[in-house]
């Protein structure tokens, strides 16, 4: 599981608590990045989260 997540996003954060809930995930990657945003960092495909999304793509298909 990959999570990426905005610093300054007031709607959604880390989802670091619920892979460490009982039934956790095989793989577990959290990237922070910090757009300064908000939640509109995830809006349109900006550097900063593609580029550790396709890396972490390619890893696991290797």
């Amino acid at each position: 599981m990959l999570s990426i997540y905005e610093t300054s996003d007031r709607l959604a954060g880390s989802c670091k608590p619920l892979a460490e809930q009982s039934e956790q995930p095989q793989s577990f990657n959290e990237i922070k990045i910090a757009t300064g945003k908000l939640h509109g960092a995830f809006y349109l495909p900006l550097v900063e989260w593609v580029e550790p999304l396709l890396d972490w793509v390619h890893r696991a298909s290797d």
